[in-house]
């Protein structure tokens, strides 16, 4: 299997730089997708709390609440699923990108870098069909 291709459909994934995007398709990327090490840090969080005979079974709600406080992440990854796209946002060297996994659009794009071998660039035309963000979600 060919890595950043859809073993369903045959088509590349697409990735496109977040400073390409309207600013509003990023926020509502983190307001409507799953922060990801977040959810994994509340799965365990929450598995170690419960489990812990030390704190008093009516205070863990608590202890777990005051423990996800503390969180954070200073590159947050986000899994969404908006208007048909399904994608997931990345970090390479302090750059955010969105991944593009499926989508109703699909364009002729360049190939990226090896970092990400056979994906689409969305920055970039070329001669390979790719997933592809709506002509709406790209920066004027």
């Amino acid at each position: 299997m060919k890595p950043n291709v859809s073993p369903e459909t045959g088509v590349r994934y697409g990735i496109i730089a977040e400073r390409s995007l309207n600013p509003d398709v990023y926020l509502d990327i983190m307001s409507r997708g799953v922060d990801v090490y977040y959810h994994e840090y509340e799965m365990d969080v929450r598995k170690q709390i419960m489990i812990d005979d030390d704190i008093p079974d009516d205070e863990k709600e608590w202890a777990i609440e005051k423990e996800l406080e503390a969180y954070y992440h200073d590159e947050p990854v986000y899994e969404f699923d908006i208007d048909g796209v399904s994608g997931r946002t990345t970090w390479l060297g302090g750059a955010l990108l969105i991944w593009v996994f499926k989508s109703p659009v699909i364009r002729k794009h360049a190939l990226c870098s090896p970092c990400v071998p056979n994906c689409g660039d969305l920055d970039s035309d070329g001669d390979y069909e790719c997933y592809d963000v709506p002509d709406d979600w790209r920066a004027k």
